[in-house]
């Protein structure tokens, strides 16, 4: 094989092997009890998932996730709001 091919392979391989074994940053940072009650008080002040999300560098899904496995109720943002102001 051409040892630039084979060079290239091999770093395909170890990036993979890499990708593979390394979490990604939002799902491996887990839910602390802290967390879950600034979750819970944002959601008290009537924000998005998407709002809350940000404020907790979280994704929006991991946020709703979260929130349905807590029981809390998050506020919907309806079309009409958006262009209401």
């Amino acid at each position: 094989m051409h040892p630039e091919i084979e060079s290239a392979l091999n770093e395909v391989a170890r990036h993979t092997r890499r990708a593979m074994t390394e979490p990604a940053h939002f799902a491996s940072r887990p839910w602390t009890q802290a967390d879950d009650d600034k979750l819970r008080r944002l959601a008290v002040t009537g924000l998005s998932s998407r709002a809350i999300g940000i404020r907790m560098n979280r994704t929006e899904t991991a946020v709703r996730s979260r929130a349905r496995q807590l029981q809390v109720i998050l506020k919907k943002i309806r079309l009409k709001q958006l262009q209401m102001g």
